[in-house]
């Protein structure tokens, strides 16, 4: 029971990619989707030149190709937890909780390398902005699931 509560805090703390399900199994093709949004959001509200586009764009990419790689680990974790959870032993689950905290410290220095690097290439006004930008995104998706949610739940 212990053990249960323990991750299912990590799921509630780490959940920072899971916006259309309550699980952590997205379909690709439903990430892929939310990426494309992401990225229109952002270039609405970075108002960038064509210079630091042509300079923002292929690291801002590089930077999301590495993060993705880092949650798609942390979602195969997740989702193999909730597939077999009544297999592991406190071992393989204690396993999975630190290298869950393991993702989110390379998560953290992993950002840290591309916001000196975003700094270099964009006034800094425009990197709080695109950190800014970021955090409107997730907000301007958990208020459309918000929304989503009522609509099925009226119908």
């Amino acid at each position: 029971m212990k053990t249960k509560f323990l991750l299912f805090s990590f799921a509630i703390i780490f959940s920072n990619f899971s916006f259309s399900q309550p699980d952590f199994c997205i379909s690709k093709e439903k990430r892929e989707k939310l990426r494309s949004e992401k990225i229109a959001f952002i270039s609405n509200k970075l108002d960038l030149t064509v210079e630091e586009a042509q300079t923002f764009w292929p690291l801002y990419n590089e930077f999301e190709k590495k993060m993705d790689e880092l949650l798609e680990k942390r979602r195969n974790l997740m989702c193999s937890f909730s597939d077999k959870e009544a297999f592991f032993s406190n071992q393989e689950v204690e396993k999975m909780s630190d290298e869950l905290i393991n993702l989110e410290v390379q998560q953290a220095q992993l950002q840290q390398e591309y916001h000196a690097r975003f700094k270099k290439i964009l006034p800094i006004k425009k990197v709080v902005r695109f950190y800014q930008s970021e955090n409107q995104f997730k907000n301007h998706l958990l208020k459309k699931l918000g929304k989503k949610g009522e609509r099925e739940k009226n119908n």
